[in-house]
């Protein structure tokens, strides 16, 4: 690939195209000078269209990691990837589409601020600090047409990037989706599942040029869609990871096959798009690279790309005292439905004290007639305040589980403002110590809403949470530490 200097540019400051790093960043002189990169003979063969594009491109903090920014010969936005000197993401588009205006066609460059993040961060699991180490970019991106001027945020990472797009504004606007792509090595293998309701499809291995573009589902056949992450195995043993991360007040992105080892953003649960309020903040489009799979499993990348907590509801984060993780046995799983009756409940307790549990999940049909809770002029909260305090001798933190859904015969939903605040309300003042809220099933904007919000409410009462039936994480735990685990 050709590389052109253009030094004068680099001597106008915070006008110079490509990354401006701030002054402590330890940058030698020639890693200060940006580099305007043409496109190769090889990038003409990936994307014929970007035959007059020129590129920006930014590093991660050791070098290994490469993000190359372009705009083609139409003005669309283009990005690609490397990692240790190796091609991992061709040419593809970058954009987002907002009242029908696709953001990232007919559009120049602006000059580029880029500083540095060096940080840790509690986490829990396998660490008790996690690192967000990264190259921080905002590209202006000018609509050729005179149209407002929008950010593509860029995070390069030295496992991985991450980019998002800003778009200011305020009032209500439709935010149509993306043309977001990620276009892959055909030889890539891809692993990968369709079940884009409760995440619990099972996970298969295909090459990325000969994923189908439709799946069958019983007598229907339907458009493929990937829910996130796929994993990708390329030809030297490398691995790589796509995803998102910092999903709020937006819809789920699912992954669509479009052939020849190509792949673009869809909206599953929202297709026909969304209305949006406001300036317009997208999550993360994520890709993690590593050499080998201890390395990708242990990145910290899609947590590092959440906001902090807020130290109000968490003085100490993660680690806020009434936020306690542990093992607890399932009365689901032991007798169905059933292991809610009212009169095993002691005796749960009692066997997770034993067993050296910290909780006891008392699963789905607590709240309904059917499993004895209410029998002989029982009160439903009476009786959870007793079990509560009969654990609490024992050691043991209760769990209860309760529907979002309306229509269910063992619950409630948990649609309504009012019916959250009750139900956490009612757990803080029985003792109970968390709660597992099930069948989701969805990623459309209005559920990804109620996702934060049951976690802002729920933190008021300090109170736990485990998401059932739920899509997949997007490093919401480091924003809501009081989000235990999502299944």
């Amino acid at each position: 690939m050709l590389a052109l200097r253009i030094d004068w540019l680099l001597q106008r400051g915070r006008h110079t195209i490509g990354a401006r790093f701030q002054p402590d960043h330890p940058m030698t002189a020639m890693k200060r000078q940006a580099s305007i990169l043409l496109c190769s003979a090889a990038l003409l063969a990936l994307a014929p269209r970007a035959a007059h594009a020129a590129a920006i491109e930014f590093t991660s903090p050791n070098g290994t990691g490469r993000f190359q920014l372009a705009t083609d010969g139409e003005g669309q936005l283009i990005y690609s990837v490397t990692a240790h000197g190796q091609p991992r993401l061709a040419p593809a588009r970058a954009g987002i589409v907002v009242n029908d205006i696709d953001l990232g066609a007919g559009v120049d460059l602006r000059p580029a601020n880029t500083r540095r993040i060096a940080e840790t961060f509690p986490w829990r699991g396998n660490k008790t600090l996690a690192t967000n180490h990264c190259h921080a970019t905002e590209v202006g991106v000018r609509p050729r047409d005179g149209g407002p001027e929008w950010t593509l945020e860029v995070r390069v990472f030295d496992d991985g990037v991450g980019f998002r797009y800003r778009v200011p504004g305020t009032g209500p606007r439709r935010v149509n989706g993306e043309p977001t792509a990620w276009h892959l090595l055909p030889d890539t293998t891809v692993w990968l599942q369709t079940n884009t309701g409760d995440y619990e499809g099972n996970y298969h291995s295909v090459r990325a040029d000969r994923v189908p573009l439709e799946t069958q589902a019983g007598d229907r056949i339907h458009p493929t869609h990937i829910g996130p992450p796929m994993t990708l195995v390329y030809p030297d043993g490398a691995l790589g990871l796509i995803t998102e991360a910092a999903l709020y007040r937006y819809s789920g992105l699912t992954l669509r096959p479009q052939g020849e080892a190509r792949f673009r953003a869809a909206f599953e649960d929202d297709p026909k798009g969304w209305t949006h309020d406001g300036a317009i903040l997208s999550p993360w489009r994520v890709f993690v690279f590593a050499r080998d799979l201890h390395a990708l499993v242990n990145s910290d990348l899609i947590a590092a790309l959440g906001e902090p907590p807020d130290p109000e509801l968490f003085p100490n984060g993660m680690n806020t005292d009434w936020i306690r993780g542990g093992k607890a046995p399932c009365t689901w799983m032991v007798f169905g439905n059933d292991g809610a009756q009212w009169d095993k409940q002691k005796w749960f307790v009692d066997v997770s004290a034993a067993i050296g549990c910290e909780f006891l999940l008392v699963d789905a049909g607590w709240r309904s007639e059917r499993w004895g809770w209410l029998k002989d002029g029982g009160d439903v909260w009476a009786r959870a305040a007793e079990l509560c305090q009969y654990a609490a001798d024992r050691g043991v933190g209760i769990v209860l589980w309760h529907a979002y859904p309306e229509g269910r015969d063992d619950s409630p939903g948990l649609t309504t403002i009012e019916a959250r605040e009750e139900l956490f309300r009612r757990c803080r003042e029985a003792g109970v110590q968390g709660v597992k809220l099930d069948f989701f099933n969805s990623e459309s904007k209005l559920t990804i809403e109620a996702y934060e919000d049951l976690l802002r409410r729920a933190a008021k009462y300090q109170l736990t949470v485990n998401f059932h039936g739920a899509n997949k994480p997007t490093g919401e735990a480091r924003t809501w530490p009081n989000e235990i685990t999502r299944e």
